[in-house]
């Protein structure tokens, strides 16, 4: 999609949209730093916060990581979901499903914390669309083995690129489909035929 399957000017919008959110997330962690930096010594009896300031460069570098790949995932759900949507108003129906993953997804990151090496948090680490949130979780959480972060990466990239193919051609069906708000089983269908 960022090579060809977008007009330049999508794909500025794309990246601008992508870089703002970082901004705000760097934004937001500097504050938060600065400030605990010029009252530390105000923080002493609260050793959680203690400890989320006294982490290492990993787990920021993880966060940046991690957050790409969801973002990217979800950045192209949204996008073809969009293009089915010929008005404002059907936009909220046409994503409830991708905001229904997305809202598991938060759910999961949240049991992740409770159990950080239990197997349906293991298994979560590796499932694309849930696995940014929990396998950041589990890094932050616990000692995961870079085998198996690695790995979590991979099947991210991966399913970007799928998401992302499968994505570009509902979007061109969802263009050419303008006018008629297309059911998503009217939309697989079109889809094998084409190909």
């Amino acid at each position: 999609i960022l090579k060809g399957n977008l007009p330049s000017w999508r794909r500025i919008v794309l990246l601008s949209v992508m870089t703002e959110a970082m901004i705000q997330i760097a934004v937001l962690i500097g504050a938060s730093y600065l400030f605990y930096s010029l009252n530390k010594g105000s923080y002493g009896q609260f050793d959680v916060i203690n400890t989320i300031f006294g982490q290492s460069a990993g787990p920021i570098l993880y966060m940046v990581i991690f957050y790409i790949l969801g973002f990217f995932i979800y950045g192209f759900l949204f996008g073809a979901i969009g293009s089915l949507a010929s008005r404002v108003e059907d936009i909220n129906t046409t994503s409830m499903p991708v905001i229904l993953l997305l809202i598991v997804s938060f759910l999961l990151g949240f049991l992740t914390m409770a159990d950080p090496n239990s197997t349906l948090s293991v298994v979560c680490s590796f499932i694309p669309f849930i696995s940014p949130t929990v396998m950041f979780g589990r890094i932050c959480m616990t000692d995961v083995s870079m085998v198996q972060i690695l790995l979590s990466i991979l099947i991210n990239t991966l399913a970007i690129g799928a998401v992302g193919w499968l994505s570009a051609k509902i979007y061109r069906l969802g263009v050419l489909l303008y006018g008629t708000p297309p059911k998503l089983s009217a939309v697989f269908q079109m889809l094998r035929t084409k190909s």
